[in-house]
C-alpha cells in the first residue's frame, strides 16, 4: 500500500493531500521501467561474459571430445604412414630385388591426386574447424592413394613370383642319362700334353 503524501498551502495555510496526476504516475513508471531495462541488461551482460549457459556448456564439452577424437585420429594416421613407409622399404628393397623387379620411382608414390576443389563441398558448409577437417581429409585420401599402388605392386609381384616358379620348375634336377659313374652335368676338355721335340 503507497504512503499517502501531503504538502503545506500557503494559502490556505493547512496540510492538503498530495494528489499525484497522471502525467506524474506515467513518468514515474516510465523511469522505473528505463532503470530496470538498464539494470537487467547489465546483469545479462555480466552473467554471458563471465558464466556459460547450459548450451555453451554443452557445446563446448563436444568440441573438447572433437578435439581429442581429432588428435587419436592424427595419431592414427601418422602410424598408418609409418607402416606404409615400411612396406614401400621392404617392396622397393627386398621383394623387388629378389625378383629382379625395377623399384617403384618416388614420383609414382607421391603422386598428387584430384585437385584444388576436391574438399569444395566441406569448405562450403563453412565449418569452424575447416582446415582441421580437410586436414585430416586430405591425409587419408593420401593414404589410399598409395595403399592402391602398394596393392598394384603386390599383384605385380605375385604375377612375377609365378612366372619364377615355372621357370624355376623346368630347370632340370637330376642326371640326363642314367650312369653310375657320371658325377659331372657338363662335359669336360681334355687337353693333350704338347709334343716335344729333341734336336
Amino acid at each position: 500500500m503507497s504512503r499517502i503524501k501531503y504538502y503545506y498551502d500557503p494559502k490556505t495555510c493547512k496540510y492538503e493531500r498530495y494528489v499525484r496526476s497522471k502525467w506524474d504516475v506515467t513518468l514515474n513508471l516510465l523511469g522505473f521501467l528505463s532503470l530496470s531495462s538498464m539494470l537487467a541488461v547489465g546483469i545479462l551482460l555480466v552473467f554471458h561474459y563471465y558464466f556459460d549457459s547450459p548450451k555453451e556448456l554443452m557445446l563446448k564439452k563436444e568440441n573438447r571430445e572433437l578435439k581429442l577424437y581429432y588428435e587419436l585420429l592424427e595419431q592414427e594416421v601418422g602410424q598408418l604412414n609409418t607402416m606404409m613407409a615400411d612396406l614401400q622399404e621392404r617392396d622397393d628393397n627386398l621383394y623387388r630385388v629378389i625378383f629382379e623387379s625395377e623399384p617403384i620411382p618416388t614420383s609414382v608414390r607421391k603422386a598428387g591426386f584430384g585437385g584444388s576443389d576436391r574438399f569444395r563441398e566441406i569448405k562450403e558448409k563453412g565449418l569452424n574447424q575447416e582446415k582441421m577437417i580437410v586436414s585430416v581429409s586430405n591425409k587419408v585420401e593420401t593414404l589410399k592413394r598409395q595403399l592402391f599402388i602398394q596393392w598394384e605392386s603386390y599383384d605385380e609381384l605375385s604375377e612375377t613370383a609365378m612366372n619364377k616358379e615355372e621357370y624355376w620348375a623346368s630347370i632340370p634336377a637330376i642326371q640326363p642319362i642314367h650312369n653310375e659313374e657320371l658325377n659331372r652335368l657338363a662335359s669336360r676338355i681334355w687337353c693333350s700334353p704338347a709334343p716335344h721335340f729333341e734336336g
